[in-house]
């Protein structure tokens, strides 16, 4: 409703106004109302959602997830490096028919790919600083992010790792 509000209010401005004077009336004005939802929180609910759609905020629930994917996938690139594995897909399956993993969801090493190993190793790190010794990113992970390569990749049975 508060938002219908201002819509009327900012339309009513600068609804007469063309060219540069209406952008600027409008950035004035916007302005304005982000202030005011600012200093007055009891009243607009705070800032808190003024800049994203909550919709579109991820939610706790997924980053939980995107966190457990990417120390799986993290451990899986250690089996790899380790040469504990020699394909990633072979990780892939042992989750899936061992564990669970949703097969939808292709396994942790395919599913890593597909978000993009940079992204996941940045929460292999963020996971490392907070739980220490043990919870290092696989050398092979590191490798892989920087080159832009990717675990499907890897094939230890043909010719080692390589990125790409």
């Amino acid at each position: 409703m508060m938002g219908a509000v201002l819509g009327a209010i900012l339309a009513s401005v600068t609804g007469t106004l063309k060219g540069i004077v209406f952008a600027i009336a409008t950035l004035a004005l916007s302005e304005g109302l982000r202030i005011a939802a600012l200093m007055l929180p009891d009243v607009t609910g705070g800032a808190v959602g003024l800049l994203l759609n909550p919709a579109l905020r991820p939610s706790q629930h997924a980053l939980h997830l995107f966190a457990a994917l990417a120390v799986m996938a993290n451990e899986g690139a250690k089996a790899l490096g380790e040469g504990v594995a020699l394909r990633a897909s072979d990780i892939d399956l042992a989750f899936i028919h061992g564990y669970g993993f949703p097969r939808t969801k292709g396994g942790p090493m395919w599913a890593a790919d597909e978000l993009g190993l940079l992204e996941v190793f940045k929460e292999v790190e963020a996971a490392h600083a907070a739980g220490g010794t043990g919870s290092e990113p696989a050398p092979l992970l590191l490798e892989l992010a920087c080159s832009g390569g990717r675990f499907g990749t890897c094939d230890l049975a043909r010719s080692g790792p390589r990125a790409g």
